[in-house]
């Protein structure tokens, strides 16, 4: 199992098999996963996350020895739209991912004050390559 004791970056790893659980934390703000999809093999671990407050992306990690952390980085990817999930490993070596480019428009008030706004979602789907 895989999750974050300390939530400002850390990495928390629990081998429910034999009851040990490891954990690393950086001490400072770094990378918060929220989503994670093993490889097929169980050899390299996408995860999906932020720093605090900034925007999503991805990173894919080094999982043959999840018991020694923190784990090896392989490589981050940008998510398109900051708005991007994986919906499937395709082999070991490629993610089926999916999500919404989003166009904004800007919109001002009588008094000036200006508001965001979502003018248009195209959904778009991709292959990523973790090489």
């Amino acid at each position: 199992m895989v999750c974050a004791e300390d939530l400002f970056g850390g990495q928390t790893v629990i081998d429910l098999t034999n009851k040990k659980m490891v954990n690393y934390s950086p001490k400072t703000e770094d990378y918060i996963w929220t989503n994670f999809h093993l490889s097929p093999n169980g050899k390299i671990l996408a995860a999906i996350g932020c720093i605090l407050a900034g925007p999503f992306f991805m990173k894919i990690f080094d999982f043959r020895n999840p018991m020694t952390l923190p784990l090896p980085e392989l490589k981050e990817i940008d998510l398109i739209g900051n708005d991007e999930e994986i919906v499937t490993w395709i082999d070991n070596e490629t993610l089926q991912m999916k999500g919404f480019q989003i166009e904004y428009g800007y919109e001002y008030n009588d008094k000036g004050w200006m508001s965001v706004k979502s003018v248009k979602e195209t959904p778009t789907e991709r292959t990523v390559s973790i090489r």
